[in-house]
C-alpha cells in the first residue's frame, strides 16, 4: 500500500524498488524456513539481542552522530 503513496511522490520508477525487495525478503524467508529446524531457544535469543544492539547503535549513530 504504501508503494502507491511513493510512486505518487516519486513517480513510476519507484514501483520497481518492489522487485528487489521482494527477492530480498523471500530469500530470507526461505532460508529462515532452512534453519529452523537446528535453530535452538538460546540461539534464538543471542540472535535477537544481536539485533537489538545493532538497531540501537544505528539510532544513537543517527541522533548523537557518534563514530566508532
Amino acid at each position: 500500500m504504501t508503494i502507491l503513496i511513493f510512486t505518487a511522490a516519486n513517480g513510476r520508477g519507484s514501483i520497481f524498488s518492489v522487485v528487489p525487495l521482494i527477492i530480498f525478503q523471500g530469500g530470507i524467508t526461505i532460508l529462515a524456513k532452512f534453519i529452523e529446524p537446528i535453530m535452538t531457544q538460546g540461539a534464538l535469543t543471542n540472535l535477537s539481542m544481536v539485533g537489538s544492539v545493532l538497531i540501537f547503535c544505528v539510532g544513537a549513530n543517527l541522533i548523537w552522530n557518534l563514530k566508532a
